[in-house]
């Protein structure tokens, strides 16, 4: 029985630092508030080839306010 040779290991990804940070929330549209409660933003992954929007996030200061009892439906 012969062994076979081993296939040469890939090369190892090179290290990089990479960051997830938000942006700056913008004002929008809340409807379950009928008012512009609501606020948005972009998750934003910062890669050393660039910028890039990998999802968004959002909330309402009313719905989302803890002090304000259950969340309205």
């Amino acid at each position: 029985m012969k062994h076979r040779p081993r296939p040469p290991l890939p090369a190892p990804f090179p290290s990089a630092t990479v960051y997830v940070t938000t942006s700056r929330p913008r004002a929008d549209w809340c409807p379950a508030c009928k008012a512009y409660t609501a606020f948005v933003g972009d998750v934003l992954l910062l890669a050393e080839d660039g910028v890039s929007v990998v999802g968004t996030y959002t909330g309402c200061e009313i719905c989302d306010d803890p002090d304000e009892g259950a969340p309205r439906a």
